[in-house]
């Protein structure tokens, strides 16, 4: 007699948060190559997970769906996930909007999982070139609808990555970084979110690359971008005399009343002295990406 075939079935809370993953399973990353400003933080370590696996075994509240803009079953996870769920997911589909575009590149919908593992499933549709705006809103579109239908456990995919020719690595970057924003901005409203790898080269591109986005305690930690903040920089105003030379063309533009412009006739000062005006405008020299403004 033939037995039925039974979907093995992997609990979030089986699953071991990327604060215990195993010490020789992570790639770890120098100092120097940890070039993010993300800092140590448990809690942010206890809420991801790094798993190697099918999707479509995972008993979580939702699992994010590589669709295409039809919302039909298609091949790579996008028919797996269909095929696991059966025809009911489908019929859901071809409910939401109208054909031929019923979710839009970037965007998320909802639907049940139907005989999945999954109670829901997220469909949303990543780029289908290297778009990293667009990549980025399928992300934090698929966090933001499982927080608001009260999902507390999400599956995230390797979206684009597959026919979609999207570089492993590029998208990875942009999968750490969206998940970690959108976790320190919205704490609390998710308790697990599971980075869900299905190739080894998959799985070896994240353990790298998470040690960066979120490191632990036991690792290098992150570069710190030097940051200067606006009210330390000298106003021209209190410009250092011996530097005017070299900055000869602002004090035309800018004179004051210590300052000696030079004496050929086209830097001599073409607007009058306004110490208000001095006081509101700054000459800086270095890396505009360290100045720590409100818009650069």
């Amino acid at each position: 007699m033939r037995s039925s075939f039974t979907t093995p079935t992997v609990k979030a809370k089986e699953l071991v948060p990327w604060a215990l993953y195993p010490q020789g399973q992570r790639n770890k990353l120098s100092a120097e190559e940890c070039k993010t400003c993300f800092p140590f933080r448990d809690n942010l370590n206890q809420a991801v997970c790094l798993w190697k696996g099918n999707i479509t075994h995972l008993q979580v509240d939702g699992i994010m769906n590589a669709a295409n803009e039809g919302l039909c079953a298609g091949g790579g996870i996008c028919g797996a996930i269909h095929s696991a769920a059966g025809p009911e997911l489908s019929e859901a589909c071809m409910k939401i909007g109208s054909a031929p575009v019923r979710c839009r590149t970037g965007e998320t919908v909802i639907t049940p999982g139907f005989s999945l593992q999954a109670r829901y499933v997220l469909h949303t549709v990543g780029p289908t070139c290297e778009d990293a705006e667009k990549l980025q809103s399928c992300y934090s579109s698929t966090l933001n609808v499982a927080a608001e239908s009260g999902l507390c456990t999400v599956a995230l995919c390797c979206l684009s990555t597959g026919i979609f020719g999207y570089p492993l690595v590029n998208a990875t970057h942009v999968a750490l970084d969206t998940v970690r924003c959108w976790l320190q901005a919205n704490p609390g409203k998710l308790d697990r979110i599971i980075f869900t790898v299905f190739t080894s080269e998959e799985q070896k591109v994240y353990e790298q690359m998470m040690v960066s986005y979120f490191p632990r305690q036991d690792e290098p930690q992150p570069y710190q971008m030097p940051s200067v903040k606006v009210m330390e920089i000298v106003p021209w105003a209190l410009y250092p005399k011996s530097a005017v030379a070299s900055a000869d063309i602002a004090e035309s533009m800018f004179p004051s009343s210590t300052h000696k412009t030079m004496s050929s006739e086209d830097r001599k000062p073409r607007f009058p002295f306004r110490d208000n005006l001095n006081q509101a405008v700054c000459l800086w020299k270095g890396n505009i990406t360290h100045l720590q403004v409100d818009a650069s």
